[in-house]
């Protein structure tokens, strides 16, 4: 208990500082905090399962921080060294500011490792995270709600702050139509997947990699109204998702098990706020506006 006490707001404060970073190597470093910690957290009770997913995150985790940071190196470089004298280097205000003075070529490849590197981190199958919902399973549900609630959203508006500059210094059609063909890419794999689970919790984590595939799809169509949809997307899908996975948390203290055939229609009288809760959600999650101003 006293582990994850301290690991849960480790967890929690890294995610802010993503937020509220304005150099790219802050933002790197406030990501790299919340993978150590999310580690520990999958391998708390020190299980085999646990320490599997642990192992998947850490080599996973490992190969999508190494390209963001390659990425957040590359996208400094200007196209010739003396065109920005002194520049502050990986403030996102300042590139924003020269970003017609970047080299186009790296701000390429840049953003490609960056779609790489945090597309293991928010889910998207440009990382070919297999392994997010394995680990989402075996976590304790705060840490579950965290990561497929918030922590995903961390990973994508981060990667959403590197698509503005790359816009600025190429336009929006190269990193819109990266997006677009990655978030298309998610959601079809997606969806075959939350089909055929029978675990709740493991089927609401295959729910948040499509989801997060939808909101690339808002972003990379570029219009306002896309672009507006995704991120209240993105606001209401982090208010909801934590709801489903707590709701199946009592769910799984009342039955013992997560295997939906296994939980009968009885937790309706058992647990009708639990349940209640869950199908509001659920159906929130939908993007139905209505239920989502009532659970606002």
């Amino acid at each position: 208990m006293k582990e994850f006490f301290i690991l849960t707001p480790l967890f929690g404060c890294g995610m802010f500082l993503v937020v509220l970073a304005n150099s790219l190597g802050v933002m790197w470093a406030a990501v790299e905090a919340t993978a150590l910690s999310s580690v520990l957290l999958v391998a708390l009770y020190n299980r085999r399962t646990s320490l599997e997913g642990a192992w998947k995150y850490v080599i996973l985790g490992s190969l999508g921080l190494a390209g963001w940071l390659s990425s957040a190196r590359s996208s400094s470089m200007p196209r010739r060294a003396r065109t920005v004298p002194g520049r502050p280097e990986l403030q996102l205000v300042h590139l924003l500011t020269v970003a017609p003075q970047l080299n186009p070529r790296l701000v390429r490849l840049a953003f490609v490792f960056a779609l790489l590197g945090y597309g293991t981190k928010a889910g998207l199958r440009a990382g070919c995270t297999r392994g997010c919902p394995t680990r989402t399973a075996r976590r304790r549900r705060p840490t579950s709600a965290m990561l497929s609630g918030v922590s995903l959203k961390i990973a994508l508006y981060a990667l959403l702050r590197f698509h503005i500059l790359t816009a600025a210094c190429l336009g929006p059609a190269f990193s819109c139509h990266l997006l677009l063909g990655f978030g298309l890419l998610s959601m079809f794999l997606a969806a075959p997947f939350i089909l055929v689970q029978e675990n709740l919790k493991r089927m609401l984590a295959y729910s948040s990699l499509e989801h997060v595939g939808l909101i690339c799809v808002g972003i990379g169509l570029g219009t306002p109204l896309t672009i507006f949809g995704a991120l209240l997307h993105m606001g209401y899908h982090a208010l909801t998702k934590p709801v489903l996975f707590f709701a199946a948390g009592n769910l799984h203290q009342s039955c013992h098990t997560l295997e939906m055939r296994l939980i009968g229609p009885g937790m309706v009288k058992l647990l009708p706020v639990t349940v209640l809760c869950l199908g509001l959600a659920a159906v929130a999650a939908t993007g139905l506006p209505a239920v989502r101003v009532v659970l606002q």
